[in-house]
């Protein structure tokens, strides 16, 4: 055959296999082009859709003082030990702003020299683990058997500061899919470690709780659990038992496990501390303690040495401070969100300017004692004076040269609202500063919890 006639024929058989093959001739032709370009668009059609990231929304995990030694054994016949481990960190702190624009102290470390004082060598978090080899290298299942760890976990005591709409982002975060059993079976990884025993030291946890709203319907059907919604909880106090857990195979098995018997023993046991630590009965819980332990404390000096005197006296000294105290907290908290009120009413009907300049003042923290108020109280009030003074005077002097009497009269008027309220709120968030002053005074060891506590449960601080 000539060559001009075998050319042709293999340009005509590769067109004619790239036809069969993409379904057509030509490129636009092609069901597999279309498909692409149907895929394409619907692709970019949900990118534009979809919402994008919320940068300022975030969780933060920061540690520090991490030790970890390990110390490895070569395998022998003689015994079965594999490694032995010690973690130990000395600080650790989960952060989000999920909640809010401010970055919260979701968990970290319950401070408070007096009751718990904390030594310098523990850590927040200690870990001992010693793992051993599998005595058979398979199961009867034809799996490879993982190494067998033996486990004690110790925690100091924990400080929680929950929003209810950080944990429901979290409980959709976490939620479990749907995973389909040929995929689970087909990313089968290294086998999970066999724990025969899993100990966790008994602990206490502080924990309140901010709740955003209740799910009727779910409280209709029977969800009683919304009824923690109503009230915020603050400074309650859960002890955890320590849990000794066998046979669990995977991280997962006794996270899951752990949680479930805390759970269990917190709902069958100390169920009535999410009432008693409920916003409004918080402080009649503390006083009835005090009254409590006021009968408790001589009764039993009495059967142990038969003298009552010294207990009495101790009994009712801590009595009286705890009055004291909590008289002096609630105080505080009714004057404080009293001047809130006072200068959000105030607000409305200020002027854009003289807003603007007052949700710019410095923010202060919770005075330490009353040496810390005068300064603070004298700010309050004069700020006060100077904004019902602006209302009254300098602005209706302004437009009495602008207008005459008539404006001037009539500036006068809308002004009396703020001249009322804004030395009032002045007066009372002084008052609020006093008494803050006055109660970290008197309780020196909670003045870092409650100004945690302050910054958590008010929405301005």
């Amino acid at each position: 055959w000539p060559i001009s006639a075998v050319k042709p024929v293999k340009k005509d058989m590769k067109s004619k296999l790239l036809g069969d093959l993409m379904g057509g001739t030509e490129e636009s032709e092609s069901p597999i082009f279309a498909d692409t370009r149907e895929d394409a668009s619907s692709n970019l059609k949900e990118m534009s859709q979809r919402k994008a990231r919320q940068s300022e929304r975030y969780f933060q995990f920061t540690y520090s003082g991490l030790k970890l030694r390990l110390d490895s054994v070569a395998k022998s016949e003689e015994h079965h030990l594999a490694s032995c481990m010690e973690l130990k960190l000395t600080d650790m702190i989960f952060i989000e702003t999920v909640s809010g624009e401010k970055p919260v102290k979701l968990v970290g470390e319950w401070v408070n020299e007096e009751e718990h004082p904390r030594d310098s060598n523990d850590g927040v978090l200690m870990m001992k683990m010693v793992t051993l080899h599998p005595e058979t290298q398979f199961a009867a299942d034809g799996k490879l058997m993982g190494d067998e760890g033996h486990v004690v976990l110790e925690f100091l005591p924990i400080r929680f500061f929950i929003h209810q709409s950080t944990l429901r982002f979290m409980r959709q975060f976490f939620k479990n899919e749907d995973v389909n059993e040929n995929e689970r079976d087909n990313n089968e990884g290294p086998p999970d470690m066999f724990f025969p025993t899993f100990k966790v030291k008994p602990f206490d946890i502080k924990v309140d709780y901010k709740p955003l709203e209740v799910d009727r319907s779910a409280l209709k059907d029977g969800s009683y659990i919304q009824l923690l919604n109503l009230l915020p909880l603050e400074d309650m106090i859960l002890r955890l038992n320590g849990v000794e857990m066998r046979n669990l195979t995977g991280w997962g098995t006794v996270i899951f496990e752990l949680a479930c018997k805390w759970l269990q023993d917190v709902s069958s046991t100390q169920m009535h501390k999410f009432l008693t630590r409920t916003t409004p009965i918080h402080p009649i819980a503390n006083v009835g303690d005090g009254v409590k332990n006021f009968v408790l404390i001589p009764l039993k000096e009495y059967k142990q040495k038969g003298n009552v005197q010294k207990a009495l006296r101790k009994s009712t000294t801590k009595l009286m401070g705890i009055v004291a105290y909590e008289t002096l907290s609630v105080g505080a908290k009714l004057t404080g969100y009293a001047a809130k009120k006072l200068n959000k009413g105030k607000k409305k009907i200020m002027s854009e300017a003289l807003a603007s300049e007052q949700s710019s003042r410095p923010e202060y923290a919770l005075p330490r004692n009353m040496s810390d108020v005068s300064d603070r109280a004298i700010e309050s009030l004069s700020r006060g004076l100077k904004e019902a003074n602006a209302k009254i005077i300098i602005m209706p002097y302004r437009e009495y040269q602008k207008t005459g009497t008539k404006g001037a009269m009539k500036k006068v008027v809308k002004g009396i609202p703020v001249a009322v309220c804004a030395p009032l709120g002045g007066a009372v968030e002084a008052l609020s500063h006093g008494l803050y002053g006055a109660t970290n005074q008197l309780r020196p060891d909670l003045f870092e919890e409650r100004e945690a506590s302050k910054r958590f449960h008010d929405e301005e601080f």
